[in-house]
C-alpha cells in the first residue's frame, strides 16, 4: 500500500522575518536594513513598500500583521 505522504503535498507556510518587519515601523535606508533579504520577501508578502532613493517603510498590511499578533499596540 501506498504511504498516503507520497499523494499529498504537504506545503509549509512561509517564515515571516518578525525583526526585519519590526524595524520597517520607520522610513530605512538599504543600507541600515538588518537583511535585504527578508526585506525582499516581506515585499513579496505585501507587508513593506519601497520607495525612491533607497528607503522602505511598513505597509498597512504589516502593521496589521504586527498588531494582530500582539507584536504592537497603536
Amino acid at each position: 500500500m501506498a504511504d498516503i505522504k507520497d499523494n499529498y503535498l504537504v506545503k509549509t507556510p512561509k517564515e515571516i522575518p518578525l525583526e526585519q518587519l519590526k524595524q520597517l515601523l520607520r522610513i530605512i535606508w538599504d543600507g541600515d536594513l538588518i537583511s535585504k533579504k527578508d526585506r525582499d520577501s516581506l515585499v513579496d508578502m505585501g507587508f513593506v513598500h519601497r520607495v525612491n532613493g533607497g528607503y522602505q517603510i511598513i505597509s498597512a498590511k504589516g502593521i496589521e500583521y504586527l498588531h494582530l499578533n500582539g507584536l504592537i499596540h497603536p
